[in-house]
């Protein structure tokens, strides 16, 4: 069993965002987001932001999916996501992708 994307693999990043589309399809849109590699978790309290993490981790890990700790960022109150900036009901162009 591999660990990662095998490199032979044709259409490898179509084979994977299915896969994470299947995994997370009930989430999509209620907490979360996604493009590509990159899932924003969303909440709108600390206590939510853990139950839904809690659930994403645990939907990965039937996928046999693991995340990478050191390329995650927790409860944060802005991120930079696909070349944005994303707060509390904003989101601006990143000045530094420009």
């Amino acid at each position: 069993m591999f660990l990662v994307m095998l490199f032979g693999l044709t259409n490898a990043l179509t084979t994977f965002c299915n896969l994470m589309n299947d995994m997370i399809y009930e989430f999509l849109d209620d907490f979360m987001v996604m493009y590509l590699d990159e899932i924003v978790v969303y909440s709108t309290s600390i206590e939510d932001h853990v139950v839904h993490l809690s659930r994403v981790l645990n939907r990965s890990r039937e996928y046999k999916l693991f995340i990478k700790k050191d390329k995650c960022d927790f409860a944060c109150s802005e991120i930079i996501f696909v070349g944005h900036l994303v707060s509390m009901g904003q989101v601006r162009i990143d000045l530094k992708e420009v």
